[in-house]
């Protein structure tokens, strides 16, 4: 079963998508691929590769649109993009690491802190910073006492 009706639908199609990518179009002996050929990868196109000038013209057309077309965002819509993505679970969340890998980074890391010293090495927290890390440290000593068997 074909998606077109005829073989002059099927190339009018592609000479529209060449043209909205300014590729020269010419009717190929080609027949058009069945949904079966298009759902399973194996229409005509499949396993072949652009030309270097199809590649060119797709490339100067998309750079042009994107020219005419940019993406900004206000700070609004970066705010409710980020508040849309709140609470979501990383799809890695709890899959255990092989040790070779925790390996590899434990290694990364500790070539990057003896290739470039500590990561502070150079800097000094605000004295903002420094209370923060006195009010946090004076609220565990008071919870690890309350919670410590008396002597």
């Amino acid at each position: 079963m074909n998606i077109y009706q005829t073989q002059s639908e099927w190339d009018q199609t592609n000479q529209s998508l060449c043209n909205l990518f300014g590729v020269d179009y010419t009717p190929s002996i080609v027949e058009q691929p069945t949904v079966q050929e298009i759902t399973t990868g194996t229409s005509a196109f499949a396993g072949r590769n652009h030309s270097e000038a199809s590649k060119e013209a797709i490339s100067e057309n998309m750079s042009k649109w994107l020219k005419e077309n940019p993406r900004v965002y206000t700070p609004e819509r970066l705010k409710k993009m980020s508040d849309s993505h709140k609470g979501q679970v990383p799809w890695s969340k709890g899959l255990p690491m092989r040790g070779e890998t925790k390996a590899k980074l434990r290694a990364r890391g500790l070539e990057q802190h003896l290739k470039n010293g500590s990561p502070m090495l150079g800097r000094k927290h605000s004295e903002e910073t420094k209370a923060k890390i006195r009010a946090k440290r004076a609220l565990q000593k008071t919870i690890r006492n309350q919670y410590s068997p008396e002597s």
